[in-house]
């Protein structure tokens, strides 16, 4: 692996997660011509491009067939829903396929998330997770 797979595999350990300062930090330390910002946006890019494929995988793993894309707001983060970019705001306007390839982050410092949607397109009826928890493992 390269030097930046394995700062982003050890910041997305599910043990063990860095913060963004964190990652921000060691991306720092191994380039450090890079500016503070260009080490922010690759952290905070990088690592939410493993996390939405990890949410990904996880829904399509309990039977989830579609998803929305959400768009991040608030003042932590100084975007309201009138400030999304246009791509951003077009993706969080309809559902999608897990079948879909393009996950967010759509672009460089993108803060959109994907929920599961939790109805049977076909029935409407709400998708309840099983009485039995799944335990793992085989039968």
């Amino acid at each position: 692996m390269n030097k930046l797979t394995d700062i982003i595999v050890q910041a997305t350990s599910p043990k063990a997660p860095l913060t963004v300062q964190e990652v921000t930090k060691r991306i720092k330390s191994e380039w450090p011509k890079l500016t503070k910002y260009q080490a922010v946006r690759i952290a905070r890019t990088e690592t939410a491009a493993v996390w939405m494929h990890t949410a990904a995988n996880a829904y399509a793993a309990n039977g989830i067939s579609e998803w929305e894309s959400i768009v991040a707001k608030g003042p932590s983060i100084e975007v309201d829903a009138s400030g999304a970019c246009g791509f951003c705001s077009e993706q969080a306007a309809h559902t999608h396929s897990m079948d879909d390839v393009l996950l967010p982050p759509y672009h460089p410092h993108c803060r959109c998330d994907i929920v599961p949607v939790l109805e049977d397109p076909v029935t409407g009826e709400h998708w309840l997770p099983p009485d039995e928890p799944w335990a793992g493992g085989g039968e």
